[in-house]
């Protein structure tokens, strides 16, 4: 992965850069071994960052952001101050209707909250809390679910699903999830989402299989 970013110096200044590894080039960056500029304006501090696949998309947009006037990545900044970390929650709530029924959807006889509506309230629930953490242009989708439907919940009745976000590895993020009604717990389990860049996936989507 490659990684454009933005530093905060201690003389109040930012400094925009390239690298392979944020973690190690920030730690240069503060042990005085990575760029003239910050060496004498130590300590620095991430304030932003943006993820490309490709290298030279990346070198094309430290370019840019170089160029940019103070005030112009300070909005930049503040565009993007969310920075996605482990920790952020999501909550949605919804009632139970007939359209959401098992019955009703094709996964079952019985008039109960169908397993691939609670799926979606979850995937839902998920994306949701970390799309304001996203560049422009840039989404989730859902790579996988493994989800326990531990309890029935009638027609009429409220669920709420709460989301963790618990891991980042690269573009992939994963969740915890837990889903409630008004009786107790109703499902559980884990979520796993890939960040992509949303045009890009459409046309390979679209182009796919011609």
């Amino acid at each position: 992965m490659n990684y454009v970013y933005l530093l905060r110096c201690a003389d109040d200044t930012y400094y925009c850069g390239w690298t392979t590894s944020l973690k190690s080039r920030v730690a240069a960056h503060n042990a005085g071994t990575g760029a003239k500029y910050t060496r004498s304006r130590r300590p620095v501090q991430l304030v932003y960052f943006e993820e490309y696949e490709d290298r030279h998309e990346a070198l094309s947009r430290e370019w840019h952001i170089k160029r940019m006037s103070r005030e112009e990545k300070i909005s930049l900044m503040e565009r993007g101050r969310k920075m996605l970390e482990t920790g952020i929650k999501g909550t949605l709530e919804t009632t139970v209707t007939k359209d959401k029924t098992a019955c009703h959807v094709g996964s079952g006889e019985l008039e109960v909250y169908a397993t691939p509506m609670l799926i979606a309230l979850a995937e839902e629930t998920a994306w949701k809390s970390v799309a304001a953490y996203l560049k422009p242009g840039m989404g989730t989708v859902g790579t996988k679910m493994n989800l326990d439907h531990l309890a029935a919940t009638a027609a009429g009745r409220k669920v709420r699903c709460e989301t963790v976000l618990t891991g980042i590895e690269g573009r992939k993020l994963v969740f915890s999830i837990e889903v409630f009604d008004d009786a107790g717990k109703v499902a559980e389990g884990t979520h796993e989402r890939f960040i992509i860049d949303n045009e890009k996936f459409m046309a390979k989507a679209v182009s796919r299989g011609r």
